[in-house]
């Protein structure tokens, strides 16, 4: 198996994931073009997402699992994944939306690489007026849609000191993203990498990836957006995930930072649409960006 695409989601998330996780991901372009993948979801209502995706998912391996040790211990269900189904493993947030062809890109990368790394922007919650209708509709979402429409309505987590973004033109932005998401080959040094890691929601996308590159381990970080693209809309409110105390927590926070060190010498060009989020254009600005930001409050 190449591909191994893991979801964790419980509780309110559940009903983001059914309405337009899975539309998304049911594009063409992504799971319904994988040609040797599993679709893995841990979940507090395993009835429930099962029988959706008994139905929706039928071309690879689909199985839905109850939560490891319950919600909030998301890397206690990646370790039980990466063990279970090896390949490449690949964590998707069940509210992110991903444009067509992401899914079948990426399962190209996997074959030429241990680790693919991407960015990704958060966005207000806003966004979706625009997106699920197109999905109801069964309209196609490309890369280029999302990416203007990301820009529209983007949160204020999008931006420094962990994103840094830069206008090239109207609908092109050069982006240096500090913590990009990992889809890592599973084998003996990256299993104990993941298994070594001591929180319950964290920690993964921070120290992981550096530590398999130190240990060797082949990577791509996507530069370009036409190749990979998702946003996340973002609801702090009802999708907070604390993370307890865990021993040695200075030591993991100064990997960390050491993992944002490295990835300051790569960026990324996100390239948009222009008939996508024209609306919002003047959104772009400096009062565009103030007025996201301080809107991304009431998410």
């Amino acid at each position: 198996m190449s591909l191994s695409i893991l979801t964790v989601v419980w509780g309110k998330m559940t009903d983001w994931y059914l309405q337009w996780h899975i539309p998304a991901v049911l594009q063409a372009g992504n799971l319904p073009d994988l040609k040797n993948a599993g679709y893995f979801v841990y979940t507090d209502q395993p009835e429930r997402v099962r029988s959706v995706i008994s139905k929706a998912v039928t071309k690879i391996n689909a199985q839905v699992f109850p939560l490891v040790n319950g919600p909030g211990h998301v890397n206690d269900c990646i370790k039980d994944c990466a063990t279970k189904f090896g390949g490449h493993l690949a964590m998707i947030a069940p509210d992110s939306i991903y444009g067509s062809p992401s899914l079948s890109n990426l399962e190209k990368l996997c074959d030429k690489y241990d680790l693919v790394l991407y960015g990704f922007p958060r966005c207000r919650m806003k966004v979706l007026d625009q997106i699920v209708p197109m999905l109801e509709q069964h309209k196609p979402l490309t890369n280029a849609q999302l990416v203007s429409l990301a820009m529209a309505y983007l949160h204020r987590e999008t931006g420094p000191p962990s994103v840094c973004l830069k206008r090239l033109n109207r609908d092109t932005w050069n982006v240096q993203h500090l913590v990009p998401t990992p889809v890592i080959r599973i084998n003996d040094k990256s299993l104990a990498f993941i298994n070594s890691i001591p929180s319950a929601n964290s920690l993964f996308d921070h120290v992981v990836p550096l530590l398999c590159i130190e240990a060797g381990m082949s990577f791509h970080y996507v530069q370009d957006s036409d190749e990979f693209f998702l946003l996340e809309p973002t609801n702090r409110r009802q999708a907070i995930c604390r993370t307890p105390p865990y021993e040695g927590r200075l030591e993991w926070e100064a990997l960390t930072q050491r993992n944002m060190d490295f990835w300051k010498k790569f960026t990324a060009t996100w390239k948009g649409d222009p008939s996508a989020g024209s609306k919002q254009a003047w959104r772009r600005g400096y009062l565009g960006r103030l007025y996201n930001k301080l809107a991304s409050y009431t998410d």
